[in-house]
């Protein structure tokens, strides 16, 4: 038992840091009273209080964020507490009632305070509230002659029983749902132990050899604490991983009690102890070592007696002998201020602020309130702003000439700042052009378009002319619609001025076809899109099939993006790709210019994953079944993810759709072999809450032959099978829903999917897929039909043409673009090799693909015969990193 206990302690104290750092405190304040106490503390460095009112007449739920302490108000009575706090910002405690004769457990969702109601009995105290506002407390049951443990998610009450007795108390829960509490052993006895409830099972933690122990909060790596009495008859603190509890001791060598009250991420332990002498401390046990906090935080006349959590970041909200509550800071805290080591006065610069922890790292969990100043008194700068992530992208302008500097500061937390390396503040140099004006020949009735490339300080001003006078409007480095019916044959030039001076471009030449019109046409027009900072996208503009093929020049702000030079443009997305894009195709018939798409760099934005999967065909037995590959990702990461997978046809009926297949056997396949099968799904319960779960459409019949599978799925590609039971064949619709995706990927999510199928005039392929997230995500889709010779296939698609569709919140869908041909591009192909996609080979075939980046939301892919004519085809989609 003493070398397991050991190894346990060594572990907890290998996955800490070996020493507490420093801490800067800050005051709670009250609500006018004199009092407020702190309970927890969430990645923002908010922390769930209470405070008094004027005159300490009443006591107040209340939030402390940025400097002040805003009351919760309460469920109309004249009290309320307060309890626990998550990332969300929602909280969870007790008020009483409009007659003030009861008390109510109450989530409080931005201001509005909802009460969760009880266990049929009178009072009831919500007590902790993981990350998706799940609550976990006590409730009186009916009679008040006892309490119980609850789990209230979504306003539904669950009652978690006792080991026997009477009595129960939910003290903790982590993300995953994994309650901890106390329960009594049996009816009449006040012995208690900690327990961990987990998937509808309570199981008894022990103790540290006495009769009693309560397991206090418990953290996402499911280490729990809280306090026990020991075979001496004392109460100490215990940390439990891994079936082992463990003795944390006390302050001093202190013979009386210590109480654990929170644990981070990182094994960081928080909590209260006696000290000899008398009296309670707060502590920190951290690298096997329990530390007295008022060694580490210097409060004037003022003792913490109790510590009550410790969020990510290292922060601690406490309580000190002044009956106030205190938020401590490490003081390894600081802000880096990035900015460019050379700017133009007067013109706008970006600063990026990123908040360091005490060990070097970004602060990903970092949510404090940030304000710039400057050493130039002329400075612009934005007003105070909260960072994402640990960083931020300010806008700032500096008016000074010379060296300056920019500081950042938290507006709450005392020494919590940085500031940038000096910045020197020029002069605008002069503009140069870089790339002159082309000269053009245009057709009676086209338009022809010019630019120029300018080098120079920003910002830069233009002034297109004709014929030596100035054309009305023409104030871009990018000068479209030019009419020739208008204007006539001519010279064209531009002058470029900014503050450092003025230069004019040489003419270029204006000249009249023999012929009359302007054919070319985009058939496919770039879309704007909020990107996530550091990823890539790419924009896409395709003007026909002309012969000979048009020219293609992308512009960003009016400027001319070098490389851009393609109908698919790729960018990786950083403040500097930021803004409005428009493609030009020149062709000897003039130039076309596309519909202009602003993109949006947001750090506040994220990919997100693959939500859903689909594809609809006809499918029968044999050679006609359904395959339908996906893969969860990432490779290599443990855990499993929650997957839905369902073959739908009777159930299809209800949308109108003839021709279905009556009895869709589905079978699911894994890198091991077969998962699970099945050919019926018999009004399964798991099915129809997990479907309604993901928003997927109902199936209104249990008896129905629609098949289903819920299965927990390792990282890896699986294949879905999909046949007709009795030998038959009919339209069938295979799905895929990620039942544990979040708004953002993973870690584990569905990556890519793949179906195969026959193809026809009357049997179209379609792949449906939802995009998740905040933020554009680039994919690679291919429609594969003479690729898949190479595996010995037969009976292929000869000419696969691609369409793709976005689904309309009114029902409609709206085609983004068609393909037929890939033509062999190089970015598709060096897109499919890091997707793992089969190669397509170097030279160009009649299979189609897109890259193309895609904002949140639904789609559907279709591969037909360009021609008309049928046979076998793959459908592929891929995420692009």
């Amino acid at each position: 038992m003493r070398r397991t206990l050991a190894a346990a302690l060594l572990l907890l104290a290998l996955r800490v840091h070996a020493q507490a750092p420093a801490y800067t405190a800050t005051l709670i304040p009250t609500l006018g009273g004199t009092q407020s106490e702190a309970f927890g503390v969430n990645s923002s460095g908010a922390v769930a209080s209470q405070a008094t009112t004027a005159g300490d007449l009443l006591t107040q739920a209340s939030v402390y964020l940025n400097g002040a302490t805003l009351s919760l108000g309460t469920l109309g009575g004249s009290n309320s507490y307060g309890a626990a706090i998550n990332d969300s910002q929602q909280l969870t405690g007790n008020s009483q009632n409009s007659t003030d004769t009861a008390f109510h457990a109450y989530l409080d969702t931005k201001g509005i305070m909802k009460d969760l109601g009880t266990l049929g009995g009178t009072n009831s105290y919500g007590l902790a509230i993981n990350a998706s506002g799940t609550i976990a407390g006590t409730s009186e049951v009916t009679g008040d002659a006892s309490t119980h443990a609850f789990v209230d998610q979504s306003g539904t009450m669950t009652d978690l029983g006792t080991f026997g007795g009477s009595n129960s108390n939910a003290y903790g829960i982590n993300a995953a749902g994994m309650v901890v509490g106390n329960a009594e052993l049996a009816v009449g006895s006040a012995n208690h132990h900690a327990f961990a409830y987990v998937g509808g099972t309570m199981s008894d933690l022990g103790t540290l050899g006495g009769v009693l122990s309560t397991a206090l909060a418990v953290n996402d790596l499911g280490v729990i604490v809280g306090d026990s009495q020991t075979a001496a008859g004392d109460i100490h603190a215990f940390a439990y991983e891994g079936g082992v509890m463990s003795d944390l001791g006390t302050i001093g060598g202190a013979s009386g009690t210590s109480n654990a009250k929170a644990v981070n991420v990182s094994g960081v332990i928080v909590g209260f102890s006696a000290v000899s002498g008398g009296g309670d401390h707060a502590f920190i046990y951290t690298g096997g070592t329990m530390q007295d906090l008022n060694s580490l935080a210097s409060i004037p006349g003022v003792t913490l007696t109790s510590a009550v959590g410790i969020n990510s970041l290292g922060q601690i909200a406490a309580n000190g002998s002044d009956n106030q509550g205190y938020l401590l800071t490490p003081t390894g805290i600081h802000l880096v201020v990035t900015a460019p080591s050379v700017v133009n006065h007067a013109t706008p610069l970006t600063v990026t602020v990123t908040a360091i922890d005490a060990s070097g790292d970004v602060a990903v969990a970092y949510g404090g309130s940030i304000l710039l100043t400057s050493s130039d008194p002329s400075a612009k700068l934005p007003a105070a702003l909260l960072l994402t992530n640990g960083t931020a992208t300010l806008p700032v302008t500096l008016e000074t000439v010379g060296n300056q500097t920019v500081t950042a500061a938290d507006t709450a937390i005392p020494g919590v700042k940085g500031t940038s390396a000096p910045i020197d503040v020029i002069v605008a140099v002069a503009p140069q052009i870089t790339a002159q004006p082309q000269s053009q020949t245009v057709n009676l009735g086209a338009n022809a378009a010019f630019w120029v490339s300018v080098s120079g300080t920003q910002p830069l001003s233009y002034q297109w002319y004709m014929n030596g006078a100035p054309i009305a409007g023409a104030t871009n480095a990018l000068l479209t619609d030019v009419d020739v019916n208008s204007l006539g044959a001519g010279s064209v030039s531009v002058t470029v001025s900014n503050l450092g001076g003025s230069v004019s471009s040489a003419a270029a030449g204006l000249f009249l076809g023999t012929s009359s019109g302007n054919p070319a046409a985009f058939t496919s027009q770039p879309f704007s899109q909020t990107v996530e900072p550091a990823t890539r996208f790419s924009l896409e503009a395709l003007a026909g099939t002309l012969v000979p093929a048009p020219s293609y020049q992308w512009f960003q702000n009016g400027s001319p993006v070098p490389g851009g030079n393609g109908p698919t443009l790729l960018l990786y997305a950083s403040p500097q790709t930021e803004g409005t894009y428009v493609c030009i195709a020149t062709t000897k018939a003039g130039s076309i210019i596309s519909g202009p798409a602003t993109v949006t760099v947001d750090s506040a934005a994220q990919e997100g994953p693959m939500l859903d999967m689909s594809c609809r065909t006809s499918a029968g037995s044999g050679e006609d079944e359904l395959v339908v590959g996906f893969v969860v990702a990432p490779a290599g990461q443990a855990g499993t993810e929650p997957v839905l997978v369902r073959a739908s046809g009777p159930a299809l009926a209800q949308f109108g759709v003839s021709g279905v297949l009556p009895d869709p056997s589905l079978t699911l396949d894994g890198p091991s072999g077969v998962i699970a099968s099945n050919g019926g799904w018999a009004g399964n319960s798991t099915v129809a809450a997990v479907a309604a779960e993901v928003g997927a459409f109902a199936w209104t019949s249990a008896s129905s032959h629609d098949s289903a599978l819920v299965e927990n799925l390792p990282a890896g590609a699986y294949t879905a099978q999909v046949t007709g039971a009795s030998g038959d064949s009919g339209v069938v619709l295979a799905e895929m829903y990620d039942a544990g995706a979040e708004p953002t990927p993973g870690p584990l999510h569905l990556s890519n999917i793949s179906a195969r199928a026959q193809v026809s005039p009357n049997d179209v392929l379609i792949a449906g897929f939802v995009i998740g997230g905040t933020a554009a995500r680039t994919v690679l889709i291919r429609a594969s039909g003479p690729a898949l010779g190479q595996f010995a296939l037969g009976g292929l698609l000869a000419d696969p043409e691609l369409r793709l569709y976005r689904s309309n919140a009114d029902g409609t869908s709206a085609l983004l673009d068609s393909e037929a041909g890939w033509q062999a591009d190089a970015s598709i192909a060096a897109a499919a090799a890091a997707a793992g996609a089969f190669s397509w080979g170097s030279i160009p075939t009649a299979d189609s693909a897109f890259l193309i980046s895609l904002p949140p939301g639904a789609y559907t892919a279709e591969v037909t015969g360009a021609s008309g004519d049928g046979g076998l085809a793959l459908i592929e989609v891929y995420e692009v990193q």
